[in-house]
């Protein structure tokens, strides 16, 4: 820009007949920013060093950005609960791209000399997993989520192998070999109740209410709701058995719905019914089958309720399945199992697949294309278990559990 054009637009703008974005009020910047996207506002940014200062430094410019961007939107409770820190909202919109775009850096926190099928269980500032026989939890770092081996909280140990847990409330639960259930109390860490031979089989998952109601299913093919009473004159806790259920099929995953009072189940899609079912919690009788004509073998691995009316699962069948009056399939392209996936219940999906610890991000939005593929470590192993939060995600490998930080 010459001297001449400098002149003129300094001689306009203090006559007030040339308008720019620098000279106008803020709050007509605010409504000419609502209408900018991401890269929009980066451009913006390099227009001057006032529009610089007002991009970066005002948080309400990336405000309605923020609330859209994938895996860092943290608009639902769920994954405000297990997030290390709220982000603000520039923090967000850049921490999402680094998702998009695969940047992130890749660390094994936790290595086994045994090979292990571990599960996760995240908190804001807790990671709990799986070991053997044994629950471990560590503190996480508030900065990028990593942990510090001797910042062990406490390692919770069972006579049998685990295959599932969950922390809920006050309460610890897990399942096992030999049809073993574990309570323990989380503020103390005690065990409060320990039972095998529940099941004629393995118990391969379990879930535990609010209201202290514990369903198990097992490879016995059967379905069984316990209440967690307790004596209070002695503080003694002890399963009651309240209903019992024949699927007819081997019993993999479950899970409670706290609002309805219904929960689903996922079977080995073996049996005569379809592999993923909805029973009534106080009646234990069958309510409905999600889809028809599923192939034989086709067996839900993992399944969650991503709200009141959604449930996400993935198996056998290599899919990735939202169902709800209508479904939505977002199918994996690499025709491998899917073993467990993992939401923040707005936008976000993750899943792990079968080999080489391939790990996919997907968007709600837009169902028929991965966003981005992850493999995670150096051998070809499952990712049996995996969790996130926006700034890192925790996928859990025969061998490993490894932390991409995307910070």
């Amino acid at each position: 820009m010459n001297d001449s054009v400098k002149k003129r637009r300094k001689r306009a703008t203090k006559s007030g007949q040339w308008l720019t974005l620098e000279t106008l009020p803020t709050d007509i910047l605010y409504v000419i920013v609502g209408y900018c996207d991401t890269r929009s506002l980066l451009c913006l940014s390099r227009c001057s060093q006032k529009l610089f200062h007002f991009v970066t430094n005002d948080p309400y410019v990336w405000l309605n950005q923020s609330l859209n961007v994938l895996a860092t939107n943290q608009t639902s409770p769920q994954i405000q609960c297990r997030s290390s820190r709220l982000l603000s909202p520039i923090e967000k919109c850049r921490i999402s791209s680094k998702w998009r775009n695969g940047v992130y850096n890749e660390k094994i926190i936790i290595g086994h000399k045994c090979r292990y099928m571990p599960w996760i269980c995240l908190q804001n500032d807790l990671l709990w997993f799986t070991k053997g026989s044994q629950i471990i939890k560590y503190k996480r770092n508030v900065k990028n989520g990593s942990i510090s081996k001797h910042l062990v909280q406490k390692v919770l140990k069972t006579n049998e192998d685990i295959c599932r847990f969950v922390v809920r409330e006050e309460f610890v639960v897990s399942c096992g070999r030999k049809g073993t259930i574990a309570v323990w109390d989380k503020c103390c860490d005690k065990r409060v109740l320990y039972q095998n031979q529940l099941h004629l089989n393995d118990i391969n998952c379990v879930d535990f209410s609010k209201n202290k109601t514990i369903i198990s299913g097992s490879k016995d093919k059967h379905i069984k709701i316990w209440s967690l009473v307790c004596d209070k004159w002695e503080s003694n806790y002890a399963l009651r058995l309240e209903k019992t259920i024949a699927v007819n099929d081997r019993v993999l995953s479950l899970a409670i719905n706290e609002f309805s009072g219904n929960f689903i189940s996922g079977s080995a899609g073996c049996g005569p019914l379809q592999p993923l079912l909805l029973f009534d919690i106080q009646s234990g009788q069958l309510l409905d089958q999600f889809g028809v004509d599923h192939k034989r073998g086709a067996g839900v691995l993992h399944s969650f309720w991503e709200s009141n009316n959604e449930v996400f699962s993935c198996g056998y069948d290599s899919f990735v399945r939202l169902w709800d009056t209508s479904v939505i399939n977002m199918e994996d392209p690499h025709d491998s199992v899917v073993y467990c996936i993992s939401s923040d219940h707005s936008f976000t999906v993750m899943s792990g697949t079968a080999r080489y610890g391939l790990t996919r991000l997907w968007d709600k939005r837009y169902p028929k294309k991965c966003i981005q593929m992850y493999y995670v470590g150096t051998n070809n192993s499952p990712v049996y278990s995996l969790s996130f939060d926006p700034l890192c995600a925790y996928i859990a490998l025969e061998s490993s559990i490894n932390l991409l930080s995307f910070n």
